[in-house]
């Protein structure tokens, strides 16, 4: 009776080690995945962020708060026009270090801002575009 009992005892313990280690191990990935949100988080990428290139631009004006540039594809020309009034719009004119210097990018952050980076490599100035009507 008493080996018994001991036995039971002790597959018992086993049992009870068993679910804690098990339980330990479940805690450990909900705190890896969790530190990685908060990482992500932390470095502001938003899971709604999305980045548009736009490439072989061939040319960029901007007239009564309407972005218009003209890219090349290897069907032809294309037209592309972008409302800028009444929307949060950040323009930014940069050198070309970053990216190629005949294209222009679209960065929404997933907060309702969007970022439109325009290389200086395009004769283009921001300020008296849009103060002028």
């Amino acid at each position: 009776m008493l080996t018994t009992f001991s036995s039971i005892i002790i597959i018992l313990f086993c049992f009870s080690l068993f679910y804690v280690s098990d339980e330990a191990e479940t805690n450990k990935e909900k705190s890896a995945a969790l530190r990685e949100h908060n990482a992500r988080f932390q470095h502001g990428q938003h899971p709604l962020a999305k980045t548009k290139m736009f490439t072989r631009v061939q040319s960029v004006s901007l007239k009564k708060g309407i972005l218009m540039f003209v890219t090349a594809d290897p069907d032809g020309l294309n037209e592309h026009f972008f409302l800028l009034r009444d929307k949060n719009v950040i323009l930014a004119k940069k050198p070309a270090i970053g990216m190629p210097r005949n294209s222009i990018k679209f960065e929404d952050d997933g907060h309702n801002t969007l970022v439109v980076t325009i290389p200086d490599s395009f004769d283009i100035d921001l300020l008296t575009a849009m103060s002028s009507d």
